[in-house]
This record gives C-alpha cells, structure tokens and sequence, in this order.
C-alpha cells in the first residue's frame, strides 16, 4: 500500500503518453485511500477534460502560472539564484535546447515559448513555473507526487516528499517506476542479485523491435509520402482555426506556428532520403568484415536526456571523441533514430563526414542485428546500450545515471579523457568474456522483467490500473 492516510493530498503531473495508464490508479487510490487528488497541466483548456474525471479536487495550468505572472520584475535574476540554492538545482538544465519543445519541464511545443525566446525571458518564465507550482504544493499540503518532471520532483525532493514517474523501460514497451525522473539503479540490481540467485533468466532472444517504435516508424515511412504531407498540412491548418475560434491559450497567449509544424515535416522527409541515399546497408557493413563499434542516435534533447542526464547530452562531442578514440582499423558505425529526423540538420550529419572512420548507416535499417555484430556499443542513455549488454556485448556509456552500469561489461565514463583507456578495456574482451557477460545479461532481463508492468498483459485499464498499482507500491516498500 501507499500508506497515505485521509486527507493526504497528490500531486499528479498529466503529461506524457504514461498519464493515460495511470487514471484508473488515480481512481484506485482516491477510492481506497480517500486522497485528495490535485493535478497539473499545460494549458488552460486542459484543466476541465481533467476535472470531468472526479477524480481530482483541483487542477492548475502552467499557462495561467504564465499569465500572471509579473512581466517587469527587477528581482528576476535574484529569484531565479534564490530558486536555484533552494531546490539544489541548475535552472538552465529547464532550458536544455531551445531546438526541441519538451526539455524535462512543461513547455510548449511548435511556439514561440519553444524558440526565439530572450534568455531573460526563459528565466522568467521557469521562476513563475517555480513558484506557481510551490504555491500548490504548500497549499494542498501535497504528501507524495506522481508523474512529475523536472519542476515538481525539484520541489518536492526539497520538501523530502516521495516522488514516482511512469515511464517506457528499455524491455518491449513494458512500464516501470522510476524514482523521481530516473530508474533507480539499487533496484535493479537487488533484483538482478535475486534472480541470479533463483537461476532464473530471460533469453536475449526475446528482443525485437517494440510494437510502440513500429508503429513510429510505420507512421512516420507512410508520413512523409508526399500525399500524406499535403493532407496533414492542411489538417494543421484547420486545427489551428478552430483552436483560434475557441480562444485556446496555445495559439492566442503562446504563439503555436502552423507554418513551422508543417515545414518541419517536410524537413523530415528530406533528411530521411538524403540518409537513406548515402548511408551503408546492414548488410553491406557486414559483408565488409570491418571491425565497428556502434552508436545509434537519440532524440536530442527529449525527456530521456535532459531529464535523467543533464549533465551531458551532446551527441556530436561523444562521436567525435569516440572515432579519434579508437585504435586504427575500427570504425565507429552510427544511426539515427527514425523519431528524430529532422530535428537535426543536414550539417550534423555534414560534419561526420570530416571524420574518415565513421560510418553512417541508412536510418531504415533495425538496430538489433547492427548490435549484434559489434565489437561494442556507444551510448548516452539509449535503448541499443540495454539491448547490447543483454546479448553480452560490451558497452561504453556516457550518462552517470545508467541504471545498468553495475554490469561488468558496461563502463560508464564521464571523463572523456578516460574514453581511449575505457575503448581499449572493452575491445580487449574475447568469445569467453562475452559469453558471461550475456548470462549476466539473460539475469538482468529476468530483473527487468519482475519490476516493469506490461499493458498487454491485461484485458481493460481497470485491471491494468490495479497492477501499477501494486508496483507502485512495492517500490515504496524499498525507501
């Protein structure tokens, strides 16, 4: 249980693609519990769909946070500093990058709150998202906060409350709780130990493709068919009059740009067939028996990042310190993720070409069989790094706070002095090294396996609902 007790108050966050499978908990709770149940969203329309559901007593927007805030206010920098010391905080890990809508905060996506904004007036925006969101936490006397991103676990980490976010695992499209924005890193490993322990494991052959990154990737290749980009062009367009007509806050107080969202599509199919002109084929790589470590590309910035390593999510650096990195006669093999195309520009993948022994490999081939055939594998925080060191492959990574760094063929270096030192250890592991590292791989599937919750596995959202339920709860049993 979540030992909450009468007149305990919830904070939930309801953004992201997870919120939808957390509402029937929310009934759950409130139900049991008799909680009171506050939330947050982005816009102002969004606040009455949220209250229709009964199960919230209140439900604020950052959009009205915004707009009332004070435009001229000769204290912003002190604000922002005092903002900083009390939450043990950096303020400009909110900012992230100003190319992408969704930097671990609340913003807005295809505006001009998302771009061509003043530093000044970045700031002062967040320290009104700061205070705002404060002001309900100290009204509602708030006691744990569920789904929250960068701003709420702030606070609430400074105020000792429990914070949990659902998120995606790296394991199919199963969910798991993560502690504040990140996974935990002591509960998969207890979990790991345990399972071990029974002899139990999941074989590495389980993983594909996840349905939810096919369905991306199917909607994208039937997206950018010039046909389906003249239709949603014109959708955007009506969807943005009617938005105008009912007066929504997105395009009236925050500037939403129609023209952009429908440029950028068209600047996705572009990227898309200059990729897939130059890069190399799978099995083309293969054939050359050349010796490859492999990168594959994340969204840059998106939550993943810029929430759970902020610290350093610059793709670029870590390509070209890996391929000067390497010993002579390896090559680093890099792919982009099918989502992020066209968030980078043509002179990101302009400037691998100055560098001889990258090679960029055509954004439609699959990740897995590319992974299976390296040496080792690059990553920040990524899908390919999970599913490497699950087949057994050795695995460099950039993020400290990789939840499967534990494993003993993964080393997470946040010194990019130590990539050469780190490059050659990995590269050193033979047929025998590789064939322990995979069983303690086939271990850490069985341990993912136990803690994440998949929604296929249940017949309607009630049932699903209960089960998140009581995952939630066991990882409280932890603390």
């Amino acid at each position: 249980m979540l030992n909450l007790k009468m007149g305990d108050s919830i904070l939930f966050e309801a953004i992201g693609d997870e919120r939808k499978f957390m509402m029937p908990m929310l009934e759950l709770i409130k139900k049991n519990d008799g909680v009171k149940i506050i939330g947050l969203v982005r816009f102002a329309q969004d606040v009455v769909p949220l209250m229709k559901t009964g199960n919230f007593e209140a439900v604020y927007s950052v959009s009205e946070m915004l707009e009332l805030r004070s435009t001229e206010d000769k204290n912003l920098w002190v604000k922002a500093q005092e903002i900083e010391d009390r939450y043990e905080t950096i303020m400009h890990y909110n900012l992230a990058d100003r190319r992408l809508y969704f930097t671990g905060c609340t913003t807005f996506p295809y505006t001009r709150v998302e771009t061509n904004q003043d530093y000044e007036e970045w700031i002062s925006q967040f320290v009104a998202i700061y205070e705002g969101v404060e002001k309900i936490f100290m009204q509602h006397q708030i006691t744990f906060a569920l789904n929250g991103r960068r701003v709420v676990c702030d606070i609430a980490k400074s105020l000792n409350i429990i914070t949990r976010c659902l998120g995606y695992s790296f394991l199919h499209d199963r969910l798991i709780w993560r502690d504040g924005m990140k996974v935990n890193v002591n509960w998969l490993k207890e979990q790991h130990n345990q399972v071990k322990k029974e002899g139990r494991s999941h074989s590495s052959e389980i993983l594909q493709p996840p349905p939810f990154h096919l369905q991306i990737r199917n909607n994208f290749k039937s997206g950018i068919k010039l046909s389906s980009l003249i239709k949603t062009a014109i959708i955007i367009v009506i969807r943005t009059i009617y938005w105008h007509l009912r007066r929504y806050d997105k395009v009236t107080k925050f500037g939403y740009s129609p023209w952009r969202h429908i440029k950028f599509n068209f600047k996705r199919r572009s990227i898309y067939k200059m990729l897939s002109r130059n890069g190399v084929k799978l099995d083309t790589l293969i054939e050359s028996k050349r010796p490859y470590v492999f990168l594959a590309l994340q969204m840059e910035p998106e939550v993943l990042l810029s929430a759970q390593t902020p610290e350093f999510f610059d793709q670029i650096s870590i390509i070209q310190q890996v391929s000067k990195e390497l010993p002579v006669g390896t090559y680093l093999a890099v792919k982009d993720h099918v989502p992020a195309l066209g968030y980078r520009d043509q002179s990101f993948y302009r400037m691998m070409d100055t560098m001889p022994n990258v090679i960029l490999i055509d954004p439609s081939e699959f990740g897995l069989p590319i992974i299976k055939n390296a040496r080792a594998v690059v990553s920040l925080l990524g899908r390919s790094a999970f599913e490497a060191a699950s087949f057994g492959i050795p695995v460099l990574a950039f993020s400290p706070s990789l939840f499967f760094g534990y494993l003993p063929h993964v080393i997470v270096s946040t010194n990019f002095s130590d990539v050469k030192k780190n490059l050659r250890t990995l590269l050193s592991f033979g047929k025998e090294d590789r064939r322990g590292f995979a069983q303690e791989g086939e271990f850490m599937l069985a341990a993912m396996h136990d803690l994440t919750v998949d929604p296929d596995d249940y017949s309607n959202m009630e049932s699903l609902g209960k089960a998140l339920f009581e995952s939630l709860s066991n990882t409280l049993k932890k603390i």
